[in-house]
């Protein structure tokens, strides 16, 4: 029985480039809930709000960032004719 060709092994250069990009997404996802958080004190102020009223925000951020960015088109869209 021959392996299949899933089966084959990895190369270190594939292995490193999945590294990578698992280390700019958790990155990108820090930065993104980071501001996310910045922006929580200037949103009570303008909306007159407790912090228990504004911190929905960063509660449904976290829950839709991975959402979004899964359904997310993998190329641009072409340009309007």
């Amino acid at each position: 029985m021959t392996p299949a060709a899933s089966d084959a092994p990895i190369s270190p250069v594939q292995k490193w480039a999945i590294t990578f990009t698992v280390m700019v997404v958790a990155f990108m996802q820090i930065l993104d809930t980071s501001v996310t958080n910045v922006i929580l004190p200037h949103l009570q102020g303008s909306l007159s709000a407790g912090l228990d009223e504004v911190s929905w925000v960063i509660t449904s951020y976290l829950a839709a960032a991975p959402r979004c960015s899964w359904s997310a088109p993998s190329s641009p869209a072409p340009p309007p004719t």
